[in-house]
């Protein structure tokens, strides 16, 4: 055999191991890639789930609650103040406090609504404290429309400070009023 016919031989053996017959190609496919068939043991999709198939979780409602801070009748000694503590939290939606209050007994009274840095700096005589509501030397009054609380401590004060004589009775109603996300 000639040379060059050896060579035509071996360069077509090359070409056809290296490209291969051509059957897994389009036909006008050239070039040089292969894609391997499809393979039966490729696992498949799972079917998309009905919707029968996923749990339901029951709708949030939003729950009204109404939670006292202080209901009845009180006294503060003369000279003296008696405070009730609230908490306002993350949860509340729109909290705010509603409520009224009488002096029964020695006349009249101070009522005011504190945060707690307000309400410790009240207690340590500073000047010019910021109150949620202030109601001064009155013998009756409402607390309302105050606002949506920020969360966090409050206190309700009723303030007989400014009387050395005369302790009060006062009779009080007052809510913390919110709703939470049941």
């Amino acid at each position: 055999m000639k040379p060059l016919c050896l060579w035509a031989i071996l360069l077509a053996f090359l070409t056809f191991c290296f490209l291969g017959c051509g059957e897994d190609r389009e036909a006008n496919d050239w070039s040089g890639t292969w894609t391997p068939p499809p393979e039966s043991d490729t696992p498949k999709e799972p079917p998309p789930k009905q919707e029968s198939d996923i749990p339901k979780e029951p709708p949030l409602k939003l729950v009204e609650f109404v939670k006292p801070i202080a209901d009845g009748d009180f006294t503060v000694a003369a000279g003296d103040f008696q405070a009730f503590k609230f908490e306002v939290t993350d949860d509340m939606v729109n909290p705010t406090v509603d409520g009224k209050f009488e002096v029964l007994v020695g006349g009249t009274i101070k009522v005011m609504i504190f945060d707690e840095i307000n309400h410790i700096n009240w207690r340590a005589g500073v000047k010019g404290v910021k109150a949620w509501h202030w109601a001064g030397n009155v013998a009756a009054g409402k607390i309302e429309n105050l606002g949506r609380f920020p969360p966090g401590t409050h206190y309700l004060v009723l303030d007989n400070t400014f009387s050395w004589f005369t302790k009060k009775k006062v009779q009080v109603k007052v809510e913390l009023k919110c709703s939470k996300w049941m």
